[in-house]
């Protein structure tokens, strides 16, 4: 069993009596991998328990070499993990600067907010014209964007994210395949997870929930 890099998912993860896998999964760095299934239960059930919101019932989670299946999530971001969930609300009362300076004081970033902030303007060029705005005027395709923007804060070792093309643009969903691209030549490991089949088509790994 190499666990030693990358994340790697051993066989009955999460269930012993309902797995998401009948083998091992192991995910190298660098990569993109997408789970792909028609039951939202089913995304929604793996999204949480690989992020740390639920605990694994059998099977175990490994993150470069170390067992993380019992880590909360908050335990995982300070391993290197970001996620983020179409479900995710942003704060309404809030600015964009202002998001992104809670992201980076969280991540304990040695770079500062503006760093990010200009970082992610220039990979998603719709924030670049509300960085003031409040985000309970944003749309819900901006809203997805500043939630893709703040899960790059960091240089995260791997990123998670649960319908990561949802209320999108055709443009603004290019602009994120092009992101997920960058982090990848970084050495980042990018998860996404969707209903959305056409999501899969220029990942490196493809596994099927619903067999």
């Amino acid at each position: 069993m190499d666990t030693e890099k990358g994340l790697y998912l051993t066989e009955q993860f999460p269930f012993a009596d309902f797995p998401m896998f009948d083998k091992a999964i192991s995910i190298r760095p660098g990569t993109q991998t997408h789970f792909w299934g028609e039951d939202t239960s089913k995304i929604q059930a793996l999204f949480h328990h690989l992020i740390g919101e639920s605990k694994c019932e059998a099977g175990t989670k490994w993150l470069d070499g170390l067992d993380v299946s019992l880590m909360t999530c908050r335990e995982l971001g300070e391993r290197g993990l970001a996620a983020g969930s179409a479900r995710s609300r942003v704060f309404q009362s809030l600015t964009i600067e202002e998001h992104f300076r809670i992201r980076t004081t969280a991540v304990r970033s040695e770079l500062s907010t503006k760093h990010w902030l200009e970082k992610a303007k220039e990979w998603f060029p719709v924030l670049r014209s509300v960085p003031r705005t409040v985000c309970g005027n944003f749309s819900g395709g901006e809203q997805q964007t500043l939630m893709l923007a703040l899960a790059t804060i960091g240089s995260p070792r791997i990123v998670i994210i649960e319908e990561p093309f949802t209320g999108l643009s055709v443009e603004a969903r290019r602009d994120v395949e092009s992101v997920f691209e960058a982090l990848t030549k970084q050495g980042t490991m990018i998860l996404s997870l969707s209903q959305d089949s056409s999501t899969f088509e220029n990942k490196s790994i493809v596994i099927q929930l619903d067999h």
